[in-house]
């Protein structure tokens, strides 16, 4: 869901061709539909916009490392992704990518969007390294007789052909309030 307090001005929505397995009905993930949202803004003055393509989208999530039978599909939904934002981005000043990757810096889903697509982390451009899965500070966390290791798998994407784009600031899961 992409909520904004600039003008939405056009909405679109690709499906992913793959998404697990859908006999593996206790994960979910090929029951979802998942895809790629994408919400175009007009940013700033109204007499001259900035357009903005936000996109939003959650690939299957990872649930074993060491034998991951989902990592072509995370793939795949990166390299579809990363085709549909240029397909769809020509007319775009900026364009936001956000979302619940399932993946961690450095996986090929990751450098799918980073290296081929040209899409800058937030997080790395501000050289830090924020947990979103399994972090303590995460309410949702839960921990039975282990404890996980913390990993950043939420991601926050830019690129801009027209201007630079920077990432000035980062808030934290704890945070209360974004203004």
């Amino acid at each position: 869901m992409i909520l904004s307090k600039w003008p939405i001005v056009g909405t679109n929505f690709i499906k992913f061709s793959m998404n697990g397995f859908k006999h593996h009905l206790w994960y979910g993930d090929a029951l979802a539909g998942s895809g790629c949202g994408l919400a175009q803004l007009h940013v700033g003055p109204p007499a001259d916009p900035v357009l903005v393509n936000a996109y939003v989208s959650h690939f299957h999530a990872e649930y074993n490392r060491e034998n991951d039978a989902y990592l072509a599909d995370r793939s795949v939904q990166a390299l579809e992704a990363g085709d549909w934002i240029e397909a769809t981005s020509a007319e775009a000043d900026a364009i936001i990518f956000c979302g619940d990757f399932n993946t961690e810096p450095g996986d090929l889903p990751y450098r799918i969007l980073t290296d081929l697509n040209g899409l800058a982390d937030a997080q790395e451009a501000l050289g830090l390294d924020l947990a979103t899965c399994f972090a303590k500070e995460n309410t949702y966390r839960f921990v039975e007789t282990q404890t996980p290791r913390e990993i950043v798998i939420d991601h926050i994407m830019v690129k801009s052909s027209m201007f630079k784009t920077e990432v000035d600031q980062c808030i934290s899961s704890e945070s209360q309030h974004v203004s």
